[in-house]
């Protein structure tokens, strides 16, 4: 079970050229992203393309330049080691006459911080622990 979920509508404006698509934020604090479920309503009908970016850089779909082209249809991803600074965004286009949206599910568990290093020191680099009672007054126990 994911430790958030973060929802987010990213529309496009009608009219907006595949050549300069538009940019929707839709960032969060750092986590891991565990499952993207999407959904785009009736009505593209093949004028609307989106995708996923983070940090300007496309990471869904994984293919090139490839574009998510959907009417009336919703899926699931379960990307596996996604990116986890927040800095997500939906770019997308639409040369329809109409606003497109496309409704985002982020399934979010808060990142794991690193193990600290331990590093080991070589037996031969310990010295003898003093003896405390030579310095200590009489009747004192070291501690």
């Amino acid at each position: 079970m994911p430790g958030e979920i973060r929802q987010f509508t990213a529309t496009i404006p009608a009219g907006t050229p595949q050549g300069a698509p538009a940019t929707v934020a839709i960032g969060f604090p750092p986590r891991v992203v565990r499952r993207i479920d999407w959904r785009v309503p009736n009505g593209p009908m093949g004028v609307f393309g989106w995708r996923l970016a983070m940090g300007g850089v496309q990471v869904l779909p994984t293919a090139g330049d490839a574009w998510v082209l959907a009417n009336d249809e919703a899926q699931t991803w379960n990307p596996e080691g996604a990116p986890d600074s927040g800095a997500w965004s939906v770019t997308g286009y639409n040369t329809g006459r109409y606003p497109h949206a496309v409704y985002l599910t982020f399934h979010l568990d808060l990142p794991v911080p690193p193990r600290p290093q331990v590093q080991l020191v070589p037996a031969a680099l310990l010295g003898m622990s003093p003896d405390l009672a030579a310095v200590l007054p009489p009747g004192r126990r070291p501690p």
